[in-house]
């Protein structure tokens, strides 16, 4: 889960996993979750000031069955078929 430190620098945490789910979520986060990762910092690193000197918060849950991205600005279902994030 991304958000920003004090000193306005990312901070990213990886909550355990028990072992029976994974590898399933390994393989979600190396396919969906780090490119969503990669796109939204970097994205937030090009933002206007004003947006950058706020707290924001991204995370990533599944609800059922599906990927889905949560941010202060929404909920966003990750459609890879579609192309968009």
């Amino acid at each position: 889960m991304p958000g920003w430190s004090k000193d306005r620098t990312p901070d990213v945490w990886i909550r355990p996993i028990e072992r029976e789910g994974r590898e399933a979520v390994r393989e979600l986060l190396l396919r969906d979750v780090l490119p969503d990762l990669a796109r939204w910092l970097r994205e937030a690193f090009e933002a206007p000031q004003t947006w950058r000197d706020t707290r924001h918060e991204r995370r990533w849950s599944i609800k059922a069955g599906a990927l889905v991205a949560h941010d202060d600005d929404g909920m966003h279902i990750l459609d890879r078929e579609r192309g968009r994030r």
